[in-house]
């Protein structure tokens, strides 16, 4: 969309309200079923096969007591049911009624049943029956002991299996809420685990390293108690194996304003923490290729369903600018492979919105000096603001530069993001910035806690820009564009549009 254009509706809205009234159902269930899968696996031929010998060895027992109490046309009838509702009974030294399984039958009890007396035959039988009780009962309670203690045992490790399963990233997800979105994430994404603490099980991240990942997994799975992610190893998307047990279902549709279903995949493959170094990003730990073998494999488990979706959408995070090289030596951005390719329908630049946010600031304060201190200690970080900053007409001051005074407008960026908090709070506190004319700089949405904690202890506000949220609010913008039922092809042209100044379009 070019911007004398039309441009798509600004997105104003609360976060949290994005899922509102979206409602989790049949957890219990589903946790019930995947403990079971998890029991009968462990039960295998060694335990199943003793316990049904010994159970038809009851059983067989039973079905002789019930032959020798019972007469007439339905003997053996009644025999067999006898003896099959005497297994369980059994293990407790208890009898079920012969009166009782004749009047479930739909028999007589006076019909069916002996009536036996005091002579020497009847004697005999009885004398039998109890003989046949006391070795059902002996057989039943004392292997049923061995087994329960087996069965506890079997009990425990399906259950520390599920749980491994989950931290791990390879336990089916539960069908959850309805609307769900599909996130690939590498093998760490401070994007995703802000969007996780706003969305919930909304969002479905895609992981790939598990032993990074586990502590992610652990905190939103409440320490392992439901699934909420799934891993796929580095250069593993477009093996099946890896999708082996992923089930995707259909109410994780995400749903237009018109009813239509749509299957809604995001992937960011920003650098993650340092993103708002601004420095062109060469290499992520998630590439173009895994990207798209990853939103393929996901389209095709969906289109397994019975209900189709209607539209596919797959959007990804990441630098534009990165440059390609192919064999030859020639040179192409990542937009440019994509709009070839088609890999991704929809293409957030992962250093615009972050450009956006600083130079938006800077101008808020309205400072007739165009003049802002970087405080960094990491050279290519300064580099970089800069270059980025020179060509909005900005001088960039160092920390230490002769010229820097309190009440210049700064930036505070440190190469991590808890660095970036301790020195903001020293400056603030030693009186050595404006806390009014300060900006934290922050890659990891934990970064906010500590600005804002810094801000209540000395009394003041301090703004800062958190790559994540950025990366998040610009996520949520396209996805409502998206239920509001504008193409691809829109949205596109309106992200274009709106970063043609720092993309130079």
């Amino acid at each position: 969309m070019s911007e004398a254009g039309p441009r798509l509706p600004h997105i104003d809205f609360s976060p949290e309200k994005e899922w509102e009234g979206q409602d989790s159902s049949g957890e219990v269930r589903a946790r019930l079923s995947a403990y079971g899968r998890h029991l009968v696996g462990s039960m295998d031929r060694r335990i199943i096969a003793p316990a049904l010998l010994t159970g038809a060895a009851v059983g067989l027992f039973g079905t002789a007591e019930g032959y020798l109490l019972s007469q007439g046309p339905h003997q053996a009838e009644f025999a067999l049911q006898y003896g099959l509702e005497q297994i369980a009974p059994s293990i407790i030294w208890l009898t079920h009624e012969a009166q009782l399984t004749a009047r479930s039958m739909g028999l007589n009890p006076s019909d069916v049943l002996r009536n036996l007396g005091l002579d020497r035959p009847d004697v005999d039988i009885e004398a039998t029956v109890k003989h046949l009780y006391y070795l059902r009962s002996i057989l039943a309670s004392s292997v049923g002991l061995v087994y329960a203690v087996r069965v506890a045992g079997l009990a425990k490790e399906a259950g520390d299996r599920f749980k491994q399963n989950i931290l791990r990233g390879k336990e089916n997800l539960f069908p959850g809420p309805n609307e769900r979105v599909i996130r690939f994430a590498g093998s760490q994404s401070d994007v995703t685990e802000w969007s996780s603490t706003i969305d919930g099980e909304h969002l479905i991240p895609i992981l790939e390293d598990p032993d990074v990942a586990e502590g992610f997994i652990s905190t939103h799975s409440h320490k392992g108690r439901k699934p909420v992610a799934w891993t796929v190893s580095a250069n593993q998307y477009a093996e099946d194996k890896s999708w082996d047990g992923f089930k995707f279902n259909p109410k994780w549709y995400l749903k237009g304003e018109k009813g239509e279903k749509i299957l809604y995949m995001e992937a960011d493959a920003s650098v993650g923490e340092q993103a708002l170094a601004l420095a062109p990003e060469s290499t992520t730990d998630l590439s173009i290729q895994e990207v798209a073998q990853g939103f393929r494999q996901v389209t095709r488990l969906a289109s397994k369903n019975k209900v189709k979706p209607d539209r596919v959408v797959r959007v990804l995070l990441a630098d534009s600018n990165q440059q390609q090289q192919t064999g030859g030596g020639n040179v192409r951005t990542l937009r440019q492979q994509i709009d070839i390719q088609h890999e991704a329908d929809i293409v957030i630049d992962a250093r615009a919105p972050l450009i956006l946010n600083v130079t938006s600031w800077i101008e808020s304060l309205g400072q007739e000096q165009r003049t802002v201190v970087f405080d960094t200690t990491n050279t290519e970080y300064f580099a970089t603001m800069t270059t980025l900053l020179d060509d909005k007409g900005y001088t960039v001051l160092d920390a230490l530069d002769e010229r820097v005074t309190s009440d210049l407008p700064r930036l505070v960026y440190q190469d991590t993001t808890a660095d970036t908090a301790q020195s903001l709070h020293s400056l603030v506190e030693a009186k050595q910035v404006d806390p009014e004319k300060c900006c934290a700089l922050l890659d990891r949405a934990s970064g906010i806690v500590d600005i804002k904690q810094t801000g209540e202890d000395l009394g003041v506000e301090i703004t800062h820009i958190c790559s994540a949220e950025v990366y998040d609010d610009w996520f949520r913008r396209v996805r409502q564009w998206v239920r509001m039922g504008y193409t691809n092809e829109q949205i596109q042209q309106e992200l274009d549009a709106t970063f043609s100044d720092i993309l130079g379009n």
